[in-house]
């Protein structure tokens, strides 16, 4: 079996986090298992631990890490598997960091930023080399547990700060 799906793991966030980035929930939980697989339509978030895991099956958050990492001011690691093109997307946005690498067909096709630590002494980006980096850094996908993990479908795309109503004031106390 290969993996078709998007993930992206956002640091030290939680669906509270996303909420005030108009990243809100919608419809009811789904098993993790099937927000990454492409008959689910849309994007779900799964809480790992400390972290937040955005799933999407269809692979249309392409951009969604360096957007959330903007507006949350986090580390966003984005891991695309395309096992049936035989493609693969790693990308690490925080502030000051910038680093994505694409490959296709064992070869690399794009490569911006500075390599990550964890990607030292590997040459080739792969199914297996992906979810290995992806479990270095963030510590997500060690074991197939969140498979099994209820997710909670959400809205797309964020609508960025949400503004809280202004407290009225009164000049006039009675």
């Amino acid at each position: 079996m290969s993996w078709n799906c998007l993930f992206i793991v956002v640091k030290n966030t939680n669906s509270d986090d996303l909420s005030a980035i108009g990243v809100a929930p919608v419809g009811t939980p789904v098993d993790a298992d099937r927000a990454a697989s492409a008959s689910f339509d849309g994007v779900a978030v799964l809480q790992y631990g400390t972290d937040v895991v955005l799933l999407n099956g269809d692979n249309g958050l392409l951009t969604g890490g360096a957007i959330l990492s903007q507006l949350l001011g986090r580390e966003a690691v984005t891991a695309l598997f395309s096992g049936t093109s035989d493609s693969y997307l790693w990308r690490v946005d925080a502030p000051g960091v910038d680093r994505s690498w694409m490959s296709h067909a064992g070869e690399t096709v794009d490569q911006t930023g500075t390599a990550t630590p964890e990607e030292y002494g590997v040459l080739m980006l792969d199914e297996d080399t992906l979810w290995s980096l992806l479990e270095k850094r963030t510590g997500f996908g060690a074991s197939d547990n969140w498979l099994s993990m209820t997710a909670q479908p959400v809205s797309w795309p964020p609508t960025g700060p949400v503004a809280k109503p202004k407290e009225k004031r009164r000049f006039f106390g009675r």
